[in-house]
């Protein structure tokens, strides 16, 4: 069996994790800004209040990412967490990289007082979708929605 280890991302680590970005957008058919991407997860990484990325290591090479932005939900009744993103590159894939993630992200949620875990899938994803629903993961009881904040009028 492989060695698993998830490791806090670091400063020095935001090219390398910009990289992996810009394969999972492609992925996903998103569009991909780098310098926003870099400045995005730079603030991440340097305020811990606001989320948390780690890099996946198998047998200490880089297989993968996961970010996490934290949250507070009345209905759940206090701090919860959103996968902001998971990648696993292409040759680690289909090889419990998945399930193992989510069983660490479930230990530091308990270690946090993290009540629950949301994440979104693209809908075209099927893969990933089935991957979720195998681990717990149901379909949204409310649709999610969202915009940018407009400019200020002037």
């Amino acid at each position: 069996m492989s060695s698993i280890a998830f490791v806090p991302a670091t400063p020095g680590d935001l090219d390398l994790i910009a990289g992996m970005m810009r394969e999972l957008y492609e992925y996903d058919r998103l569009p991909f800004d780098g310098t926003r991407a870099r400045r995005a997860l730079g603030g991440l990484i340097a305020d811990d209040r606001v989320g948390r990325a780690f890099l996946i290591k198998e047998d200490a090479v880089v297989a993968g990412y996961v970010v996490l932005t934290f949250q507070y939900g009345l209905e759940v009744g206090g701090r919860e967490t959103f996968v902001d993103e998971l990648f696993i590159k292409e040759p680690h894939r289909g090889r419990g990289l998945g399930r193992r993630t989510f069983q660490f992200l479930d230990e530091f949620c308990r270690q946090n007082h993290i009540l629950a875990i949301h994440l979104a899938v693209e809908l075209h994803n099927e893969r990933a979708r089935r991957f979720y629903e195998s681990i717990g993961f149901g379909p949204p009881r409310r649709y999610m929605m969202s915009r940018p904040v407009p400019p200020a009028a002037r």
